[in-house]
Formats: C-alpha cells, structure tokens, sequence
C-alpha cells in the first residue's frame, strides 16, 4: 500500500512548496538540496542537504536519519539514530527543522471503490422531460400572523 507523507506545520510555508509526496515501495530522499525526491525549503538552513530517506522495506516503510541536526518521531524529545533506519505507520509523524511531517499509510482498494462510486448524480424529479406534478405545500406563516391555514397549491407553467 502507498505510504503518504504531508507536512502538517511550518511557520512558512511558501507557494511552491509541495504539501505532499506519496510513496509507492521505492525510496524518497528528502532534504533541503535540489537532488532530493522532496525538496523541503528552508532558508535558514536547518535541514541537511539530504536530511532523511524513507524506503519501502519487508512491507512496510522505513525512516532513516541522515542529518546532523536529527530526525525526531512522535514528540520524542530523542532523534532517531543517525542512519539507522526506524519503522514508521500510519499515524506517526515526525520533525525535522520547522516541519512537522504525518504519515499515512493508503488503501488503495477503499480509493478505487470511492472513485467507482464518484459520477453525476441524477435526481430524478428534475430530469428533462419530466414536469413535477403539483403538490401540496404547507402555509409558511403561522395562523397567528395572519396566515391561511389552507394549502397553498403552486402552479406550474412550460
């Protein structure tokens, strides 16, 4: 299943910043360098050239710091282990520098059923060539403003 990382906090985040990348088995290399899969801006260069990596692993995904300044996973206050790679789920969420990182894990199969289902919807009381039969509608202001305590029927014209 695709692993979805998006950043969930940064002081800054400027226009051109892609909010998202998505991990399909693989690696995605992120940092602050051009060379990266995940290019995070920082201009008060925080981040590592190449900060962290996460890879597609065994069926599921790890993380690995690749920094000087670290990696942090789940408010711990401990950064990962410098080029250890450390297993991470949907749900966590990791640090490094400004950015705040959540991680989820994607169900494609739960995706494709919600696309199946995307399309126009039809309502068929306002389908062409069907006219709406008249029908009763009730008073809108209450008898004691007045108001008729009869149906009003509306009218229908082509």
């Amino acid at each position: 299943m695709p692993l979805k990382l998006t950043i969930t906090s940064y002081q800054r985040l400027s226009p051109g910043q892609e909010p998202a990348k998505t991990l399909e088995r693989g690696s995605l290399k992120i940092g602050r360098a051009s060379k990266n899969d995940w290019i995070l801006q920082d201009p008060e260069r925080i981040l590592s050239s190449e900060h962290c990596v996460v890879h597609y692993k065994d069926g599921g995904y790890v993380l690995t710091d690749t920094s000087t300044n670290g990696t942090f996973l789940n408010d711990s206050e401990q950064r990962i282990p410098r080029n250890q790679a450390v297993q991470i789920k949907s749900g966590d969420r990791f640090v490094l520098g400004e950015y705040e990182i959540a991680v989820a894990i994607v169900d494609t199969e739960i995706e494709s059923e919600d696309e199946e289902s995307e399309g126009p919807v039809t309502d068929i009381a306002f389908s062409p060539g069907l006219t709406p039969s008249p029908m009763a509608i009730p008073a809108i202001a209450p008898p004691e403003l007045g108001a008729s305590s009869d149906m009003i029927k509306p009218s229908f014209s082509e």
